[in-house]
């Protein structure tokens, strides 16, 4: 529920899957009936930049090579203590239902011969194919992966909860333009034909002044004039607001310093997720960072490539990476000379001995 998480989780998704594959007719190869390598990579680029992991459901022709690959949702997979893999596509939800569970075994590797292949028809069956869970071990990551923005995962809710914080303000602000208290009795025992006593009536009355109740038109009932009612004037209600100007300004202080610390932990560059603000950046520095942000994406493309590789060890699954000029935020490129923005996306300065001077455009 982190909009700068979702921003980080889109824009590693976009540069991990980038162009597709180096080479472009092998992108275009069908790997199974629906997709070619190049849709399955794109359609796992977004699990890959969330989990940091590839899972891939294979299957096997008769020799004993690799013929299908599909993607198996990386939240729908669970280890067992045997080495084997339970895909259900109600893990993770309200509503598991233990009967979906399927048994799969872990992948063999990329050619299995007519005896192995054999032992697995007779124990699995001849439509059951394997299960290829890839991600790279480290410390405390040994048998599921932990991805690293997880060590955020306070920002991350930090940054949620500012916004909700935000939007609850909004809504459930008590916005009357004026105040008339009228003298009398509200009964909260006698209820009418529709079930309401006086009292619940003026409850239904005092939520329209906040957000929350709108007509057809999606308008509040915030700023107009309230009604109440005393048995006394002894009695008449008092309004007393409370002041949380201290709480917005300290939200208002800390979202763009908790925005960026989530854009740090997914590793992306503060101004790509559109954090750049008004602070002016020079060439090399944002040349530096789109750099060193595609050194981490080329980390996570490999997670791809050698899990493609393990499935089809003679091919090459080198993955392109874009040119960022094509993505830094549009406020930082309107001050940037043109042989500039050449020199980020790695191309020569226009030759400037023709007495054509470059302007922005």
């Amino acid at each position: 529920e982190s909009g700068t998480a979702t921003a980080c989780i889109d824009i590693l998704t976009q540069y991990i899957f980038a162009e597709g594959l180096v080479n472009e007719q092998l992108g275009e190869v069908k790997i199974n009936e629906k997709q070619s390598f190049n849709e399955l990579i794109s359609e796992i680029s977004g699990y890959v930049s969330i989990f940091q992991a590839v899972s891939l459901y294979v299957m096997r022709g008769l020799d004993g090579k690799v013929k299908e690959l599909k993607l198996i949702p990386f939240e729908q997979i669970r280890r067992t203590d045997r080495g084997t893999f339970i895909v259900n596509p109600t893990f993770g939800t309200n509503k598991y239902k233990k009967e979906k569970d399927k048994e799969f075994p872990a992948f063999y590797g990329a050619i299995i011969t007519p005896i192995e292949l054999k032992e697995h028809i007779m124990e699995w069956g001849e439509d059951k194919g394997e299960i290829l869970y890839y991600f790279r071990k480290k410390p405390m990551k040994n048998y599921y992966p932990i991805p690293t923005f997880y060590s955020a995962i306070e920002d991350i809710n930090t940054d949620s909860e500012n916004s909700k914080y935000e939007l609850e303000s909004v809504t459930n602000s008590f916005l009357p333009s004026g105040i008339l208290n009228i003298v009398g009795n509200y009964d909260d025992t006698q209820r009418d034909e529709s079930g309401m006593t006086q009292q619940d009536y003026l409850d239904a009355t005092l939520e329209q002044f906040t957000g929350n109740v709108k007509d057809e038109t999606g308008a509040s009932g915030r700023q107009k004039l309230l009604i109440l009612q005393a048995k006394t004037k002894e009695e008449l209600a008092v309004y007393q607001p409370l002041s949380n100007e201290g709480i917005l300004n300290a939200i208002e202080n800390s979202t763009k310093r908790v925005a960026e610390k989530v854009a740090r932990a997914f590793g992306v560059p503060p101004f790509l997720v559109g954090l750049g603000g008004n602070v002016g950046f020079s060439t090399n520095i944002i040349a530096d960072n789109i750099e060193l942000f595609n050194n981490r994406v080329r980390v996570l493309q490999e997670l791809i490539t050698d899990a493609f590789e393990q499935c089809f060890p003679q091919l090459d699954f080198e993955l392109t990476q874009l040119k960022p000029i094509k993505y830094i935020d549009s406020e930082i490129l309107k001050d940037l000379t043109i042989d500039e923005r050449r020199q980020i996306a790695g191309y020569e300065p226009l030759n400037q001995n023709n007495g054509i001077q470059t302007t922005n455009n």
